[in-house]
C-alpha cells in the first residue's frame, strides 16, 4: 500500500527512503514485513477485520508479498482510489 501512497503524491514508486520511512510511520519493520502492534497499520487491519474481513485478508496477504501479481494488486487498489477520489469530487 505505500506504492499507492507514492503514486497518490505525485512520487516514482520504488523502494528507496520515501517507501522505507513510510513503512516505518505506518508501523510495518521492513526486514520481516511484520505489522508492529499499537502502529496504525495494525489499527486499519483491526478496523477492516471487523468491517470489511476480505479487505484486511487482501491486505494481510499483500505484506511481505514479492511475486508479479502483487503489482496488478496495487496497481488496481490504486485504480479504485482514483475513481472513488473522483466520485467524491464531482458537484
Amino acid at each position: 500500500m505505500v506504492h499507492v501512497w507514492q503514486f497518490s503524491n505525485g512520487r516514482r514508486g520504488g523502494h528507496g527512503p520515501d517507501f522505507r520511512n513510510e513503512l516505518l510511520r505506518i508501523g510495518i519493520s521492513e526486514g520481516s514485513m511484520t505489522v508492529l502492534p499499537g502502529t496504525p497499520a495494525m489499527r486499519a487491519i483491526r478496523s477492516a477485520e471487523s468491517t470489511h474481513p476480505e479487505a484486511a485478508a487482501l491486505f494481510r496477504s499483500l505484506i511481505g508479498r514479492t511475486d508479479a501479481g502483487q503489482r496488478a494488486v496495487e496497481e488496481a487498489i490504486f485504480r479504485e482510489y482514483l475513481l472513488a477520489r473522483s466520485r467524491r469530487n464531482r458537484p
